[in-house]
């Protein structure tokens, strides 16, 4: 397996997680995202978030959700991502990480997420040669496809709306896979929660290359 070097992440990015009746996913010993489960206290930095990861808001100048990392509901551990929505307009990003990839590898991602209403949606975003630069040229990722029950791919994300989830009121596994394609050399994971009121909490995120 192709080694992979990880880089934190300050510019807006991901998708969220959905699919089964499974409270908890099995760890995989080669995730390439390190702080995933959000269990590790010492990788938090002042705003209670891991290091390298950032909150965007397209509503400028307001203050429309807030992410913190929280005990009330999680998959596995004491700990999960959760996004409170304050108003309903606008999308609400966590970048959770940039990472190197190989041009040519399928790669699996997945993760764990519940919502209390509305949907819950991860982006995987292309980048070139530059980790902090979005490829603007339409690039999406190859072959990117779910397993999820009741999820919708669409582009360079993966959207699972509530009310089609396999368990509506807990959480459900998120899983897609996809190939890297040439020029490609960084994806950035993004958690959104998006023109909903209400709150969703993710956990648990993987990321692996795979045959």
């Amino acid at each position: 397996m192709s080694s992979l070097r990880v880089l934190a992440c300050s510019l807006p990015f991901v998708a969220l997680c959905s699919t089964g009746l499974l409270t908890a996913q099995e760890p995989s010993a080669n995730n390439l995202i390190s702080f995933g489960d959000f269990e590790d206290d010492t990788q938090f930095v002042q705003n209670g978030l891991p290091k390298g990861m950032d909150t965007w808001t397209d509503v400028q100048d307001r203050q429309t959700a807030t992410v913190t990392i929280a005990q009330d509901e999680k998959s596995s551990g004491n700990n999960s991502l959760k996004i409170e929505r304050i108003e309903k307009k606008g999308n609400m990003r966590v970048s959770i990480i940039t990472l190197e990839v190989q041009p040519g590898q399928k790669y699996r991602f997945s993760c764990m997420a519940k919502a209390t209403e509305g949907r819950v949606q991860i982006y995987i975003w292309p980048r070139g040669n530059n980790p902090k630069e979005i490829i603007k040229d339409g690039t999406e990722l190859t072959d990117f496809t779910t397993t999820t029950f009741g999820g919708v791919v669409a582009g360079n994300r993966l959207d699972l709306p509530v009310r089609d989830a396999e368990n509506p009121e807990g959480f459900n596994k998120l899983e897609a896979t996809f190939t890297v394609p040439d020029g490609v050399h960084y994806v950035s994971v993004q958690a959104c929660f998006s023109h909903t009121l209400g709150t969703a909490w993710y956990d648990d995120f993987q990321l692996e290359a795979v045959e």
